[in-house]
């Protein structure tokens, strides 16, 4: 949910735009081509099952926590039961 400033914020992006466009459009006597305004952004690779244990790793070394697989969570978890 968007707060008032947010909404402000997003409106003034908008505005300047606009305005933008406007400059552009009167400066170059035509409109800009839709496609050059697009971002566009390449569809992202997915990681592989390899890249994201390294990162978790990476991260369980910098917090110095160790690294739990399931495995682990349920021998604690039966642990816990027992006791």
């Amino acid at each position: 949910m968007l707060t008032r400033r947010d909404e402000r914020d997003r409106d003034l992006v908008h505005a300047w735009w606009i305005v933008n466009l406007a400059a552009t459009t009167w400066s170059k006597g035509r409109v800009p081509d839709l496609q050059g305004l697009l971002s566009h952004r390449p569809a992202a690779r997915p990681q592989s099952m390899e890249e994201q244990r390294a990162i978790l790793q990476q991260l369980s070394q910098r917090l110095g926590r160790p690294l739990r697989t399931n495995a682990d969570r349920k021998k604690v978890q039966m642990r816990k039961a027992a006791s």
